[in-house]
C-alpha cells in the first residue's frame, strides 16, 4: 500500500512546462488565460544573515543566525508581472512611477505593500478568483516572510550569491562576469527592468532572486534579528516599515546579495524599483486508505 501511495503522490505532483519554457511545480490559471507558476521550497534549516567576513556586509542588519522552517511552501517562479497584475485586478499601475520597463512580461512595480497584502489587495483578489473558479489554493496565497524569501534565494547555498562568484567580485557596478548570466543590476542594466526570467535561475529554479526588482516581503522591519536560533519567524507584530529584499536593476552588486535587507514605509511607500513575488502555503495532505483528502496540489516529497 505504501508503494501505491508513493506512486499516486508522484503522479499528483505534475511538473508543468509553461509557455516561457520555465519549469514549475504548480501552475494556476488567472483571468484571460494568463498563468502564474510556482516552485516548491522544502522545509529545512539554514543560516540567515551573513558572516562577519562576507564582502559587502552591512553589520547593522545582517545578524547571522540559524532559522528552521518547519513547513514547505511554494514561491513564485518569477516576480509578479504586469500582465498577471492586470489579469487579477484589471489595473496597470507601473506607468504611474515612470516608464522603467512596460509590458505584460515585465515585473510589476509602483505597487504599495498595502495594495498587495492588505484587505482588498492583490492577494485577496487572487484568492477570491481561485475560490470562484474552483482552483485549489484559495486563501493560501500571500507574501513570503523574510526567512522564507532568504531560504528561497539561497537555495541551499551559504555564499554571497546563489551562484559562484570570484573572491574579488566588484561591490558596485563594475566588472562582475559571474553575475551577468544570473541578475540585472547596475553593472548591466538598461536603466529599466527587463522581462522576468530572462536570466538563469538559482538552484531551486527561481528566477531574478538577485537583482531585477526589489521584492516586498510580509514582515514588519526590524534592524537587529539577533543571533539566537529561531523557528518559523514572522517578524515583529507591528512597525512603521515593511522589509524588502533582493536588489534591483539599478542597485550595486553588494545590495543584491542573499543576506541584504532594507525597508520602506508602508503605507505609503511606493517606488519604481520595488515589486514582489508571491508565496503559497503548502498544507499537509491527509492520506485516507491510500487516497488523498483535500488539496492535492500541495503534495510534495515531504508527504509520507
Amino acid at each position: 500500500m505504501r508503494c501505491f501511495n508513493a506512486l499516486v503522490i508522484t503522479l499528483a505532483v505534475v511538473v508543468a512546462m509553461t509557455s516561457h519554457g520555465f519549469t514549475a511545480d504548480l501552475t494556476i490559471e488567472l483571468p484571460g488565460g494568463v498563468t502564474m507558476d510556482l516552485v516548491y521550497i522544502p522545509a529545512g534549516t539554514f543560516m540567515m544573515g551573513s558572516p562577519v567576513d562576507e564582502r559587502g556586509r552591512f553589520s547593522d542588519r545582517e545578524d547571522l543566525h540559524q532559522v528552521t522552517l518547519t513547513q514547505g511552501y511554494y514561491m513564485g517562479l518569477t516576480e509578479v508581472t504586469q500582465g498577471q497584475w492586470e489579469a487579477v485586478t484589471g489595473t496597470t499601475p507601473s506607468s504611474g512611477c515612470g516608464s522603467y520597463g512596460i509590458g505584460p512580461s515585465y515585473p510589476v512595480y509602483c505597487v504599495r505593500w498595502n495594495e498587495i497584502a492588505e484587505t482588498g489587495g492583490f492577494v485577496d483578489e487572487l484568492n477570491t478568483h481561485l475560490a470562484n473558479t474552483g482552483q485549489p489554493g484559495a486563501g493560501l496565497f500571500r507574501l513570503p516572510t523574510e526567512a522564507e524569501w532568504e531560504r528561497a534565494a539561497r537555495a541551499e547555498t551559504q555564499t554571497e550569491f546563489s551562484f559562484a562568484a570570484s573572491p574579488d567580485w566588484d561591490l558596485h557596478c563594475g566588472s562582475f562576469p559571474e553575475a551577468d548570466p544570473y541578475m540585472w543590476w547596475c553593472g548591466n542594466d538598461n536603466n529599466q527592468s527587463e522581462p522576468v526570467g530572462s536570466k538563469l535561475s538559482n538552484p531551486y529554479g527561481l528566477h531574478d532572486m538577485h537583482g531585477s526588482l526589489w521584492e516586498w516581503v510580509q514582515d514588519w522591519w526590524e534592524y537587529h534579528l539577533g543571533h539566537d536560533p529561531v523557528i518559523d519567524p514572522t517578524g515583529p507584530a507591528t512597525g512603521s516599515y515593511r522589509a524588502f529584499r533582493g536588489g534591483g536593476w539599478g542597485a550595486s552588486a553588494e545590495l543584491c546579495r542573499s543576506a541584504y535587507r532594507f525597508r520602506l514605509d508602508a503605507p505609503p511607500g511606493v517606488s519604481w524599483w520595488i515589486g514582489f513575488r508571491l508565496a503559497r502555503s503548502a498544507p499537509n495532505v491527509i492520506m485516507v486508505d491510500g487516497f488523498e483528502s483535500g488539496d492535492t496540489s500541495a503534495w510534495s516529497s515531504e508527504v509520507p
